[in-house]
């Protein structure tokens, strides 16, 4: 039987066998959702009913959490959310699953552990433990002078995390080994060094040779300045700041598909990052565009404390500390939390944020680290992390070719040469390798086709799922076109099998390598700069696009002082009100006070007069006359289509209640003195 033939027919069959499982799955689930309406159903059903006044979540779980459960078997919540809306003893889970284990404390996952049979705790002991800020408050207990310490096994809350308790309680660990997030072998490299001892499996990237992938060290004639050098606001590099926004800039125009993220070492840094970007949106519409937080995966600053979690296609970094003066040598080895406890976790969180392409920003060479100056685990890594950033070199272990692992590779390899094409053995690091990798004739930093032989790692491989889908799948996710040749076939059928290999060369030579690497927003719009630019080369400048609206025109209304204000009728007092309405509405009803009194000649509005406004406005209510919504009052026809009108004129600043206006603005009381600095 053709051997194509039959691999091609397994991995139909068994990726068929994965959706059947799948609606099996969805099936048994549907089948089981209660449908009736007494009991546990009864209260559901009328919660679902009420318009207001409904039962908090809590006491819904006390009252009907057996029918919940069977119509939302699986719940998604924190620990802090299982203590409040999940009564005791009222929800069972069959399994709990804590991701992020590092960052859960023990004494917050023990309440969602008492509520299941089984658990299964995720985490890398690697990355960031819980904060600590606030366990000086509890943690300093000091015995007195006539207690003793008894010696016990530790509690759970002396643990780090919960995933330090699982481990130290012996439970049964497994280490998730192959690694997917970094698209290119050099983003990861340095943790699987540091870190993982060399266990992560690491498949190979076509393009792991381009320079426009992978890992990159810029350096930059930054300065980073303090209270008394430097030049600039102490704790930042501004001029770090300028080249990451100009980094920011290129990428909006020429890869806009890509998601970016910046990490800075400091909060300090990441706030001068985010100024500098804020102000070359306004003169950049290209990068306002990019900026705008529209995407499946919006741009973001964050500082290395809480950027854990988050990952984006190209994560730009900014060391922020240096030297005070341009191209100066650095004053101390102080790297913020690089040189505190764990800091090389910290930088272990930032090494593997990427998927596509990390650059790194810094304002001193790596040789400038002396080690001998600190002794801190931080910035031993950080200096290594640097030099390989710089020059790719690792000397642990991370091998990116090999030698032919059989005479049939060989064989083929050679063959391969004689069509005319460069060819590299086992290409990729150790766990995951591809046989032959075929270069480019037009760039030889990118493979065009990954051609796999049924060698040495063919058989080595456990399960039929993994050798003859999962692998190649992966492969084709990462951006690699692939070619199988068959030893028996090669053997056997040598022409048909090189006319094979020279068609899946040349189709593979004419396809476009950078399409195959797509970023997460590949279906924004791109902005490329010849888009931005007319047939004589000349920049275009978009117009902002307006919406022509009356402007906003006050209610000025003279009564007469034939009554007082807080004295007049109430019916005659509703007629004003309506008309300072039907000009102005919706208008705060401090507002409609204001327009009140100064209709008749007063300037300032005291307690009667807003008493009797509000009387006024009550009555004019229940008479179906004005409707009210919040504090704001208008007509029914205002209260259906909102008049829109421009108050950019208007710069009078004015107070309604707790809301402050001011031309187009309206913010609370609290937020004015911003308003008025701005």
């Amino acid at each position: 039987m053709d051997r194509h033939a039959l691999v091609t027919t397994f991995t139909t069959l068994e990726l068929r066998r994965v959706q059947q499982v799948q609606e099996a799955i969805n099936e048994r689930h549907l089948s089981q959702v209660p449908q009736g309406s007494a009991g546990e159903m009864g209260l559901i059903r009328g919660e679902i009913a009420k318009k207001r006044r409904h039962l908090s979540i809590r006491r819904v779980m006390t009252g009907a959490s057996e029918m919940v459960q069977r119509i939302k078997p699986v719940f998604l919540m924190s620990p802090i959310s299982v203590a409040q809306f999940l009564p005791p003893g009222k929800v069972e889970f069959d399994l709990l699953v804590i991701d992020e284990a590092s960052q859960v404390k023990p004494e917050d996952a023990l309440g969602s552990i008492a509520r299941a049979k089984q658990i299964v705790v995720v985490g890398d002991q690697k990355q960031l433990p819980p904060t600590s800020f606030f366990d000086r408050l509890t943690d300093n207990v000091e015995l007195g002078d006539e207690e003793e310490e008894q010696i016990t096994t530790a509690k759970a809350t002396e643990m780090e995390s919960v995933l330090s308790l699982c481990e130290a309680r012996g439970l049964n660990e497994s280490m998730l080994e192959w690694h997917y997030r970094s698209r290119d072998p050099s983003l990861i490299a340095v943790s699987n060094v540091e870190f993982y001892r060399n266990r992560l499996i690491l498949p190979p990237c076509p393009t792991e040779s381009d320079g426009e992938f992978g890992l990159k060290l810029v350096r930059v004639p930054g300065v980073y300045s303090t209270a008394s050098k430097g030049g600039g606001r102490p704790t930042t590099n501004r001029i770090e700041a300028e080249f990451i926004a100009d980094r920011v800039c290129a990428l909006a125009t020429t890869r806009s598909e890509f998601s970016v993220g910046i990490v800075t070492f400091s909060k300090s840094q990441a706030d001068m990052v985010t100024e500098v970007l804020e102000q070359r949106r306004r003169e950049d519409q290209v990068l306002d565009r990019f900026l705008r937080e529209d995407k499946v995966e919006n741009v973001f600053v964050k500082n290395i404390e809480n950027v854990q979690g988050d990952e984006r296609d190209i994560i730009l970094i900014s060391v922020g500390y240096g030297p005070h003066d341009a191209n100066g040598k650095l004053p101390s080895m102080n790297f913020g939390p690089i040189n505190s406890e764990g800091g090389e976790r910290r930088l272990n969180v930032i090494f593997t944020r990427s998927r596509v392409a990390c650059e790194v920003f810094t304002s001193f060479d790596p040789s400038d680290i002396d080690l001998n100056r600190t002794s801190k685990e931080g910035p031993v890594v950080l200096k290594k992390f640097l030099e390989f950033a710089k020059t790719g070199e690792l000397k642990e272990t991370y091998v990116s070719e090999g030698d032919a692992d059989s005479p049939f590779e060989e064989d083929v390899a050679d063959t391969i040469r004689g069509l005319g094409y460069q060819v590299d053995h086992q290409v990729g690091t150790a766990g995951f390798k591809i046989d032959l990798g075929v270069k480019d004739p037009t760039n030889p930093d990118h493979h065009i086709l990954a051609v796999e032989c049924d060698g040495a790692t063919y058989h080595s491989a456990l399960w039929a799922r993994e050798r003859d889908r999962m692998r190649q799948q992966v492969l084709e996710g990462f951006g690699w076109h692939f070619h199988r040749i068959w030893s028996t076939d090669w053997f056997y059928q040598r022409d048909k099998e090189v006319q094979r290999l020279r068609e899946a060369l040349e189709d593979a030579r004419m396809r476009d390598l950078s399409r195959s690497i797509k970023g997460s927003n590949k279906d924004a719009p791109a902005n490329k700069e010849s888009a931005d630019r007319d047939s004589e080369g000349k920049k275009i400048v978009l117009d902002e696009p307006s919406v022509s609206v009356p402007p906003y025109r006050k209610a000025n209304i003279v009564v007469g002082a034939n009554h007082e204000p807080h004295e007049r009728p109430i019916n005659d007092a509703i007629n004003v009100i309506r008309e300072i309405v039907d000009v102005e509405g919706p208008i705060h009803i401090d507002e409609i006070a204001r327009r009140y009194a100064a209709s008749h000649g007063k300037s300032r509005v005291g307690s009667r007069i807003s008493e009797h406004v509000s009387k006024a406005l009550t009555k004019a209510q229940h008479g179906g006359q004005l409707k009210k919504n919040g504090p704001f009052w208008c007509t029914a026809e205002q209260l259906t289509n909102v008049p829109i009108r421009d108050r950019s004129s208007d710069y009078s600043d004015y107070k309604c209640g707790e809301y402050f206006f001011h031309g187009n603005n309206c913010v609370r009381e609290s937020h004015r003195k911003g308003i008025r600095q701005s």
